[in-house]
């Protein structure tokens, strides 16, 4: 996202492209029904949050998406991923949520169960960079954000998850960015994967 907390520099529209480049594609695309599985990809509307959201629509899921701040964004992304997947009403929900701030995280998945009636998978994408800086002038105050997205977000909406799916037949959790560091010390993006044993449907 261009913003500072989410991965991936991708907007959500060219990821939409990509994933369904003509016609006859949709033809071929999974149509996803009122029994498919339904999952929740946090940072969803740009960069691998979206592409994540374009693979599993076309692979027949049910998807609930979150944005922190870009609602313009978002909204572009979840009308274009209708129109190009043939999606019907109510198979992919678009929500606005702050990862860190723990009431929020409750509503966005009391909102996706309210919505959908389950919750097989959870995709913890999103994540914050922040500007491109050396690691020796990075200050406390970035650090403490870092860590309250990255970790502490990515842990409460893993919570959030688990708490559910650990009495419904389980899912997957996973945390997804992408990691580089450019030389001289500058730090880019920085990230891990994190994917327990589960049954995907």
């Amino acid at each position: 996202m261009a913003n500072p907390r989410n991965s991936g520099g991708d907007t959500g529209s060219t990821i939409a492209q990509a994933a369904f480049p003509s016609s006859a594609d949709k033809a071929a695309t999974a149509q996803p029904s009122s029994a498919a599985p339904v999952m929740l990809v946090t940072g969803g509307s740009r960069g691998i949050g979206a592409a994540t959201v374009a693979l599993a629509v076309q692979q027949g899921w049910r998807v609930a998406l979150c944005y922190r701040q870009d609602g313009s964004t978002a909204a572009a992304f979840e009308q274009q991923i209708k129109q190009q997947a043939c999606l019907q009403d109510g198979q992919i929900f678009c929500m606005q949520a702050d990862i860190v701030d723990e009431a929020q995280v409750q509503h966005l998945f009391e909102r996706t169960l309210a919505h959908f009636g389950q919750l097989d998978a959870l995709v913890n994408n999103a994540g914050t960079v922040g500007a491109r800086s050396r690691f020796a002038d990075m200050d406390l105050a970035r650090w403490q954000q870092l860590f309250a997205t990255n970790v502490l977000g990515s842990m409460l909406c893993a919570r959030a998850a688990v708490r559910h799916m650990s009495t419904a037949c389980g899912g997957v959790a996973a945390a997804s960015s992408t990691w580089a560091a450019l030389p001289r010390g500058w730090v880019r993006q920085g990230a891990m994967w994190i994917t327990p044993p589960a049954k995907v449907p």
